[in-house]
C-alpha cells in the first residue's frame, strides 16, 4: 500500500484477519518507514489472538 507520493517502498504494510468469506479484521498497519516486518514474537502473539 503506497503512502502519499513515495511509491510503493515507502508504503505501508497492513495485517488482516480474515474471519469469515464475510468479515475482514484490520490488526495492524504501519508504515515501512517506522517497522520493516514483524518480529516472530510479534508474529506468535497475533496467532494467539486469532485463535481466540
Amino acid at each position: 500500500m503506497a503512502l502519499g507520493n513515495q511509491g510503493k517502498n515507502g508504503g505501508a504494510r497492513v495485517i488482516y484477519f480474515l474471519a469469515t468469506a464475510e468479515r475482514i479484521y484490520l490488526i495492524l498497519a504501519y508504515p515501512k518507514s517506522v517497522k520493516d516486518s514483524l518480529t516472530p514474537a510479534e508474529t506468535a502473539a497475533l496467532k494467539t489472538l486469532t485463535h481466540q
